[in-house]
């Protein structure tokens, strides 16, 4: 795949990659304007800044739009502008893909065609999974289906036990990649496509913390374990209630142990502020206990607390499905 050198770069969405890929164009000569929407242009991108911020301070011109609008783009594309699309809220329609005539990208953080879709990080460690990716792709119609033009593998330490220890490693390869993939388009350097193989894909939907982060106390203490990692900080924690009160918790850790079923989500010691829970085949040691606001509650549990969620509560986490718009998240079932 040869290009002609870019000289402008169109980017699409938000998140700390599209911060980065914005400043190292701009450092390179290149014309750069995002193409966002207030969610990610209201997201923490640096340290409690936000990407608006961000590029406002940097001096990259941007858009914010709630539908991707051809004629809104017409004016900045020619044979000369490279499209990626960084985590976006959009489904880019025929229109627009047309209109980059085989120069627009997509930029997905994870292996593919294993992981497609979204919320990697959470559903690896769900599955116990370690091994994860970074994949720009010719971005068509299909989700996550175009061919690949760069690809970075990685190996998670066992270290690893939440999103956040994750990212940590993740977002300096994410940047990496965007980097070179914006040298090779200055450069007009060739790009290998390679076609990927259907045969081995996998597609996991978005989630959403605050819709579906209820834990099963019929679980195991093991999948309790991985499911409160899984939506750990960043994200709010996982929920579950006390005294009718919903509460989310973080930093679980799982320890042997024999309980009867009825026992699960009893606090049965606590101990330098850590709370043992039972499970129906071990132990769960909570660090931290907030409410639904982000105050700390670990100080407020007491000695034969439960947790506890009610089955209409874990029927709708598992009949949910998020939809990320410009305007925000809207369950859909």
């Amino acid at each position: 795949m040869t290009t002609e050198p870019m000289r402008r770069l169109v980017l699409f969405g938000g998140t700390p990659p599209l911060l980065h890929a914005a400043i190292h164009a701009q450092k390179h000569g290149i014309e750069v304007r995002v193409v966002s929407e207030e969610m990610h242009l209201e997201e923490d991108v640096n340290q409690g800044r936000s990407l608006r911020c961000c590029l406002d301070g940097e001096g990259v011109g941007y858009q914010d739009v709630e539908e991707l609008d051809p004629e809104i783009l017409r004016p900045w594309v020619d044979g000369r502008t490279v499209g990626l699309s960084i985590h976006p809220v959009w489904i880019f329609r025929r229109e627009v893909i047309d209109l980059f005539g085989g120069r627009l990208f997509n930029f997905h953080a994870a292996r593919l065609p294993l992981d497609r879709g979204a919320g990697a990080y959470s559903w690896r460690i769900l599955m116990g999974e370690r091994r994860g990716g970074i994949s720009i792709h010719v971005l068509d119609e299909g989700i996550d289906t175009g061919d690949l033009v760069m690809q970075k593998c990685i190996n998670f330490p066992q270290s690893c036990r939440i999103p956040e220890d994750y990212f940590r490693i993740d977002i300096p390869l994410r940047n990496q990649l965007v980097a070179e993939f914006i040298d090779a388009m200055i450069s007009g350097d060739p790009l290998e496509r390679r076609a990927q193989d259907y045969t081995q894909s996998t597609y996991w939907p978005r989630l959403n913390t605050p819709l579906q982060g209820f834990i099963d106390w019929r679980w195991s203490s093991e999948e309790i374990e991985r499911f409160v990692c899984a939506f750990d900080s960043p994200y709010a924690g996982a929920s579950t209630y006390r005294r009718g009160k919903v509460v989310h918790l973080r930093g679980g850790e799982r320890l042997n142990g024999s309980f009867h079923p009825f026992q699960a989500g009893l606090v049965f010691r606590i101990t330098n502020r850590r709370l043992y829970v039972a499970t129906r085949d071990g132990v769960l040691i909570i660090n931290d206990v907030v409410d639904e606001g982000g105050l700390p509650m670990t100080d407020k549990m007491r000695l034969g607390d439960r947790f506890y969620t009610p089955q209409s509560q874990l029927d709708d986490a598992l009949s949910v499905r998020p939809v990320y718009t410009a305007t925000g998240v809207k369950a859909g079932y």
